[in-house]
């Protein structure tokens, strides 16, 4: 049964970041995790419901070091990617800070702008008494 199940998954990915302590992840960050999740939540529900006669495996201890190893890994890419997407980020912000303070020197250089001659302040028409 499938209903619920992204709602379920999201809800399972937030109170993850919130108990690592990592930042809440946004709807566009849950692309592929969001359906891997569920699929996940699918699977469970069906063990649950028809694994009465399932057998426990125990894992030879390399396999088991190695799974670790490779989640391990996977977990550090996840982070370094992390990093690498604030980095990518805040240098676009720079650059935009950057290029609107170059607009604005370059208009008081130029006097153009709505700034004009008067420093700052426009002139007011006057109106022609009847």
């Amino acid at each position: 049964d499938e209903r619920y199940t992204s709602k379920e998954a999201a809800s399972r990915i937030v109170g993850e970041a919130i108990a690592r302590n990592r930042r809440i992840p946004s709807a566009s960050d849950l692309n592929g995790a969001l359906d891997d999740e569920a699929a996940c939540i699918i699977l469970e529900h069906y063990y649950q419901a028809l694994g009465q006669d399932a057998e426990v495996l125990a894992l030879n201890i390399d396999v088991e070091r190695t799974c670790l190893e490779m989640y391990q890994v996977h977990l550090q890419e996840e982070e370094r990617r992390r990093r690498e997407m604030s980095e990518e980020r805040e240098r676009g912000v720079n650059a935009r800070r950057d290029m609107i303070e170059r607009a604005k020197s370059l208009e008081r250089e130029n006097g153009s702008g709505s700034e004009g001659e008067s420093g700052g302040r426009k002139k007011k028409k006057k109106r022609k008494k009847k």
